[in-house]
This record gives C-alpha cells, structure tokens and sequence, in this order.
C-alpha cells in the first residue's frame, strides 16, 4: 500500500468517524476541516482557544473563499504554465527530456 493510500484509508477513517458522530458536519466542509484538524491534528490546542475561534470564524464567513476553490483557481493557473511548483517544473523537464531521448517532436501527443 502506498503512503497516499495510507494517508487517504486514515484520512477517511477519521472523517467516517466524524460525519457519524456530528450530523452538522455533514453538510459543511468548513466546519468538517476544522474538526478534523482540531479533533486529529490537535488546532485548537496550538492555536489556543481566542485565536481557533478567530479563525473558524473567518474561514465560515461567507465572504471567505473556500479552500477548494482558492486549490481549482491555482490549479488552473498552472496548467497554463505558469507559476509552477518545483515538483511540476522538474516533472514537465523529465517529460521533455523523455520526449528528447525518444526522438519526439515538439507536437508530441498533440
């Protein structure tokens, strides 16, 4: 089994547990993060109580992009190229090099 899959069973283990214990988690992602993060990660102690609720509360403000849609937009941003991360950058170098060795044109797969 891969880490991801590790990551993901335990991942989903967790929030299993959570939607079943807390029914108004189980239509807002928000509030879902939060007591994931809280309950598994420990926030709310590393934050402390005042900073925690500060938090939760602006990121429940309906005026507050959700992280999901800050992750599409950046998402669709590199994939135009632009602002890659390092481990994309390094992965469309490979790909080209690939392509190099293989004798492929610059149309390649396209």
């Amino acid at each position: 089994m891969s880490q991801m899959s590790r990551d993901l069973n335990t991942v989903g283990t967790g929030v299993y547990c959570l939607l079943q214990s807390y029914p108004e988690l189980r239509d807002n992602d928000t509030l879902l993060l939060f007591a994931y993060l809280n309950k598994f990660c420990g926030l709310k102690k590393a934050l402390g109580d005042d900073a925690y609720n500060k938090l939760k509360e602006i990121c429940l403000d309906n005026a507050t992009p959700k992280f999901e849609s800050i992750r599409r937009v950046r998402q669709k941003i590199q994939e135009s190229g632009l602002f890659l991360g390092k481990k994309r950058q390094q992965k469309l170098e490979e790909a080209e090099l690939v392509k190099e060795v293989l004798g492929y044109g610059a149309n390649f797969g396209g």
